[in-house]
């Protein structure tokens, strides 16, 4: 085996006022794991996500696992902070455009926050690996070019 081959583990975050959903994809494994913590409460998110890294690292032994968690989340009303906050702590974080996940245009689908998250979970470790057509990435833009944006919605 390879020993320069690194394992990441996958992260995803729905994010709601009321509470944030964890999704989890471990090396190895076909499963993504959830876990929630109260909307907006970073130090709880921070917790988690150190928990997460700990869990990659006794699955797949500390040789194999390089404790990079890739975390992604939905561009949305919120704005781009979390972003910032995560990549300040070394996180690599993606933000993503919600209107570019392929779906399945065949009859209805569910819409729970649970299946979100495990869809944008693959959906990164997809584009991670390669696979550059499931989804966009938006770009994290200045605090400026956000507060200038800010502006112009609150006229609206």
């Amino acid at each position: 085996m390879d020993t320069d081959y690194v394992e990441h583990c996958y992260v995803a975050l729905e994010l709601s006022q009321r509470s944030w959903l964890i999704g989890y994809l471990l090396p190895g494994s076909k499963k993504v794991q959830t876990q929630n913590v109260a909307g907006g409460d970073t130090d709880a998110l921070l917790e988690a996500l150190s928990k997460i890294a700990s869990k990659c690292q006794m699955e797949t032994g500390p040789e194999r696992c390089s404790h990079t968690l890739r975390v992604c989340f939905e561009a949305g009303y919120d704005g781009f902070w979390l972003a910032r906050f995560l990549i300040d702590r070394d996180i690599d974080t993606l933000i993503l455009d919600p209107s570019s996940f392929l779906v399945s245009r065949r009859g209805r689908r569910a819409k729970t926050d649970r299946i979100d998250v495990e869809a944008m979970v693959f959906t990164l470790k997809a584009y991670t690996l390669g696979d550059k057509s499931v989804c966009r990435p938006v770009r994290l833009p200045s605090v400026d070019e956000e507060d200038a944006k800010r502006l112009s919605r609150e006229r609206t």
